[in-house]
């Protein structure tokens, strides 16, 4: 996942700067990342092992593009503040927050589970929290206030 997540990212930041679209770009790959999550939390419960990884890819893929999209737009959005502040908090945030939920998810579906179906349900909890996002990212706006400014 982390291994495909460099040319997610790098195709992210190119088709950001090829269509000056950030919020398209971010909402896409969200839509994309959270798509993915799900059909890879499905593919690991039917145990199809080559599904799981193409599905595994493409998550990552999408997934890390999601960070690179979305320090862009934090950027974008929040100018004049300078970049150094907003994706400095966007990056303190997606290190610190993923800790507690990974260990909230163990502690209510894994613990005890002789089988899978805690990590199924531990799956689908979290790829709900990915939809979550995607819905917040739908309804969020945002100018692209940078790009105003330069008149472009």
């Amino acid at each position: 996942m982390v291994i495909s997540g460099i040319p997610g990212s790098v195709l992210a930041g190119y088709l950001i700067d090829y269509t000056g679209k950030h919020m398209m770009v971010v909402r896409v790959y969200f839509a994309l990342g959270a798509a993915t999550a799900l059909a890879f939390s499905i593919a690991v419960r039917r145990a199809s092992f080559e599904w799981s990884f193409a599905l595994g890819v493409l998550a990552g893929a999408f997934q890390t593009g999601i960070m690179s999209a979305g320090l862009e737009l934090a950027a974008e959005v929040a100018y004049p503040v300078p970049e150094a502040l907003g994706t400095a908090i966007i990056n303190i945030a997606s290190q610190l927050v993923p800790i507690p939920t990974i260990f909230l998810v163990q502690r209510c579906f894994l613990d005890g589970q002789p089988d899978l179906s805690g990590a199924w349900a531990g799956n689908l909890t979290l790829t709900s929290l990915m939809f979550a996002g995607l819905a917040l990212v739908m309804v969020a706006r945002g100018r692209s206030k940078r790009l105003e400014s330069e008149g472009t």
